[in-house]
């Protein structure tokens, strides 16, 4: 594998949220690809919930995993453009074929691969355990490494001889109008992970957050109080120097458990981080409703039925509390005008606290598709079995 050389790509903002492309640019693309990507239907599911705010989806039937991908926008274009990437994205992180090597850690060599321990694993793995291996890049150093095929394909099966070291999960996938931007996406994501994970493991969400009036997050929440639905927004307690915001929505009318809803998203200005989680608050509210419809239940669906409404809210009571409150216009942030003034920031505050930031290219379309593994980062929101022993600090 060659190394990567970041390209400099300028950013336009529609709706409020830097881009390289336009939404519509992106789905005339995106649309594009549906045969190849075995769409069968593109439909507006808007109109399943009362707040209004656009949502469409796309379904793959044949698809094991990820039969529907929703995306919402403050826009039509954004709301298809969003579900088509989304799409995208988890084609193109499919195992398709393709050189795999099997080896153990130890034959791959210590110096040139990623320590699978530090992907924090439910179990530790066996000393000569045969795994598979692609070859990626290190960013952080330019250098070509190895890591294990688990944390890189979605879904992940073993095939052969080799292991399976946890459940496979798309965290730290990112899609793109070119490489730099999917991969600044990947990065924004396997932070937010870690951050959602350090707020739930020391019972510490941050601040209660308030978006500043008048932006697009202040408009978006305004749409949920006239509905009804109290959203209660945190900035969580930093630990990169980049902003990440998580909210929880809760459905006073209904009382429906299913509709309280979690969302989080990481960007440098917390106005678009505030926003892009308010944006996945509605798109979670409505893929609820219509994949109840269409007989698609998640994994939450005995657990949150048993709990009931208020049961339900005191077992999640940390994201509800009372605490100090401030504004997003009182946060830090920062706007950048280009991929590459974004992408090398991005490294420069994830680079302390890892010995790599690794990357690999899962393109099978003309829209770029990375994988971003950062060894060491937390997990154990999307994965309760991979958890450090210790507390985070």
């Amino acid at each position: 594998m060659k190394g990567f050389k970041v390209s400099r790509h300028e950013y336009i903002t529609t709706s409020g949220i830097p881009r390289t492309c336009t939404a519509k640019d992106t789905y005339d693309t995106a649309v594009t690809l549906t045969e190849e990507a075995k769409i069968a239907d593109l439909i507006d599911i808007t109109e399943k919930d009362r707040l209004g705010i656009p949502v469409w989806c796309t379904i793959r039937p044949k698809e094991r995993l990820g039969k529907v991908t929703a995306g919402a926008g403050r826009t039509t274009d954004d709301a298809k453009c969003a579900a088509m990437m989304g799409t995208v994205e988890r084609y193109s992180s499919t195992y398709s074929g393709g050189q795999m090597d099997i080896a153990s850690y130890e034959e791959v060599g210590l110096t040139r691969a990623v320590d699978p321990e530090e992907l924090i694993l439910p179990r530790k793995p066996e000393i000569g355990e045969k795994l598979h291996w692609l070859a990626g890049q290190d960013i952080l150093h330019d250098e070509r490494v190895y890591i294990p095929a688990n944390a890189v394909y979605h879904p992940y099966d073993p095939i052969g001889m080799a292991n399976q070291l946890f459940r496979s999960d798309p965290n730290g996938l990112g899609a793109g109008c070119v490489a730099e931007e999917a991969i600044i996406h990947g990065i924004y994501e396997v932070i937010e992970r870690d951050a959602l994970s350090r707020a739930e493991t020391n019972y510490s969400l941050g601040k209660r957050l308030i978006p500043e009036s008048g932006t697009p997050a202040g408009t978006l929440m305004e749409i949920f109080a006239a509905e009804g639905i109290e959203v209660t927004m945190w900035l969580l307690n930093d630990t990169y120097g980049i902003p990440t915001v998580a909210a929880v929505a809760d459905d006073t009318i209904t009382q429906d458990p299913f509709m309280i809803m979690m969302a989080a998203s990481t960007h440098p200005d917390p106005n678009v981080a505030a926003e892009y989680t308010l944006l996945k608050l509605a798109r979670n509210r409505v893929s609820q409703i219509f994949s109840e419809e269409v007989g698609i239940f998640s994994g939450r669906s005995a657990m949150v039925e048993k709990a009931g409404y208020e049961r339900y809210k005191r077992i999640n009571r940390i994201w509800f509390g009372n605490t100090q409150v401030i504004s997003t216009d009182k946060i830090e942030g920062t706007q950048y005008t280009a991929t590459d003034e974004e992408l090398h920031a991005a490294i420069a505050a994830v680079a302390p606290h890892t010995d790599r930031i690794c990357v690999v290219d899962l393109t099978r379309t003309p829209l770029p598709v990375w994988r971003v593994v950062i060894p060491g980062f937390e997990v154990s929101y999307t994965d309760p079995s991979r958890k450090k022993k210790t507390k985070l600090s």
